[in-house]
C-alpha cells in the first residue's frame, strides 16, 4: 500500500480549505450563532467550521461559542434588568442644538418576580414557620401513647 496524498514534487492535490474570516465568525459567535448557522452562513459544512475552530483557536467550536457567547450573556442580563427597573426619560441636544427626548419606560412587575425566582431564590409559595414547628411535632402526635 502506498502513501495518502500527492507524490513529492507535484502539486497539491484536493480542495483547498475554505476561508473562515475570523472576525465575522467572532461576532457571529457573539450574537450567538449556532454552528449549523455560522456553516450555512459561510456555505460550509458544519465539522468544516469545527475543524477551522481546531487550527485557529485550538478548540472545539463550543468552546469558542462559549467564550464569545459570554457577551450574549451579558447584553441579555442588562435588557432584563433595564427592564425590571424601567428607565428614566432621557433628554440629550445635538450638537445643532436639536433636542432629543427619549421616552422611559415603566418598570416591568413579571420581570422583577421572574428575576427574584431565578436570582434571589424566591418562590410563589411562602414558608409558614408557624407550620414548621407542627410538621416537627406531629411524629410525637402520632405515636401510641400505652402508659
Amino acid at each position: 500500500m502506498g502513501k495518502r496524498g500527492p507524490k513529492k514534487g507535484a502539486p497539491n492535490a484536493g480542495r483547498p480549505r475554505k476561508e473562515i474570516d475570523q472576525n465575522l465568525f467572532e461576532k457571529y459567535c457573539k450574537y450567538g450563532g449556532t454552528l449549523e448557522e455560522i456553516a450555512d452562513y459561510f456555505e460550509c459544512d458544519a465539522d468544516t467550521v469545527n475543524a477551522w475552530c481546531k487550527r485557529t483557536f485550538k478548540q472545539t467550536f463550543s468552546e469558542v461559542l462559549k467564550k464569545h457567547g459570554a457577551f450574549l450573556n451579558l447584553s441579555l442580563r442588562r435588557a432584563q434588568l433595564r427592564s425590571a427597573l424601567g428607565s428614566d426619560e432621557k433628554t440629550e441636544y445635538l450638537p445643532d442644538g436639536t433636542k432629543i427626548v427619549t421616552k422611559g419606560q415603566a418598570p416591568s412587575i413579571p420581570m422583577q418576580i421572574w428575576l427574584g425566582k431565578q436570582r434571589l431564590g424566591q418562590s410563589d409559595q411562602p414558608v409558614d414557620e408557624s407550620r414548621q414547628e407542627v410538621y416537627k411535632e406531629l411524629p410525637s402526635l402520632t405515636q401510641d401513647n400505652d402508659d
